[in-house]
């Protein structure tokens, strides 16, 4: 069956080799410029909204995979360094509490020595002294046990095992036969001590304890305190302190490439997004001209037509 032929307004048949006519090549290309041009702007708007190059996978396939392990190293340093950061606050916390423990030993040193001269102070001073020793050992008594850090115990010790030393406490010799003169030298037991002896009630009190056993004891108590401190201070500061820098070192340059991967670069989308404009514009100027020349051609194609009609 043959092609049915093309008619003119006229009612005259056009040629079949002016058929391609109807077909807008150029109106075509333009309407598919500005489809492109558009969705292009609409790329370069999302990517200065959310400032980001890589918003979906299509963006950059590429780059998904090493932003994806970026993203989650870095959450596990952020993770790391929130534990850090607790566990130099908690050392702060025991290194403050401990401290104020080392300042009440040095009292306890203080209070020692003032009832080193027993025979100069009258029974009221020396019984006053151990009313201000008592408070001392309450007080370093209320700190190791409620010492506490988000629930958890700052000390494990409490005052009877914190620090201990030892007394030699004479014991009866035995007597001789019929109740004469003891059989043998007197003899002695070590026994150990805290700092709860000394209290009034202990063996190391002021009044009429061991003061040498006590000044011993008070000596360690400091020397515990300082020791303690010191030990905190290294960890703080060689430990945790180097590797909170070396992880936020490493956060930096993941960050870092991590950017370089994913974020707008405003300058160059700026640029592209008034390209993309420029080349939206265009291609409305050259679809309304090829439009015309279209219509136009049918009109001059309609006047030829008219003019000298084509027979079959």
């Amino acid at each position: 069956m043959p092609h049915p032929r093309a008619i003119t307004p006229a009612g005259h048949p056009i040629p079949t080799v002016m058929i391609g006519v109807m077909t807008n090549i150029p109106l075509l290309r333009a309407q598919f410029a500005f489809q492109d041009a558009t969705t292009g702007i609409g790329l370069s708007l999302e990517r200065l909204a959310t400032g980001k190059r890589v918003n979906r996978a299509s963006d950059d396939p590429s780059a998904i995979v090493p932003i994806t392990e970026m993203s989650g190293r870095m959450k596990e340093i952020e993770a790391k360094l929130r534990t850090l950061e607790l566990r130099e606050i908690e050392i702060a916390a025991k290194d403050g509490a401990t401290a104020a423990i080392g300042d009440m030993a040095i009292q306890l040193q203080s209070l020692i020595v003032q009832a080193g001269n027993r025979d100069t102070l009258g029974e009221a001073a020396l019984a006053g002294l151990q009313g201000e020793m008592d408070g001392i050992i309450e007080a370093i008594s209320f700190t190791l046990d409620t010492s506490r850090f988000r629930g958890q115990a700052l000390f494990t010790s409490s005052i009877t095992d914190y620090i201990s030393g030892t007394l030699e406490v004479p014991t009866d010799a035995p007597e001789g036969e019929g109740g004469g003169e003891p059989a043998a030298e007197p003899t002695a037991e070590t026994v150990r001590t805290t700092l709860l002896d000394l209290k009034r009630s202990g063996r190391l009190n002021l009044i009429d304890g061991d003061l040498e056993a006590a000044q011993d004891l008070a000596d360690a108590l400091v020397d515990r305190t300082s020791r303690t401190r010191g030990n905190l201070g290294n960890v703080a500061l060689n430990e945790i302190a180097s590797e909170m820098r070396t992880l936020r070192e490493e956060y930096i340059n993941l960050a870092e490439g991590r950017s370089q991967l994913e974020d707008t670069d405003y300058a160059a989308e700026t640029a592209n997004l008034v390209r993309q404009q420029i080349l939206q514009e265009a291609s409305i100027i050259t679809q309304n001209i090829a439009k015309e020349q279209a219509e136009t051609a049918l009109v001059l194609l309609e006047g030829a037509t008219l003019v000298r009609p084509i027979s079959d």
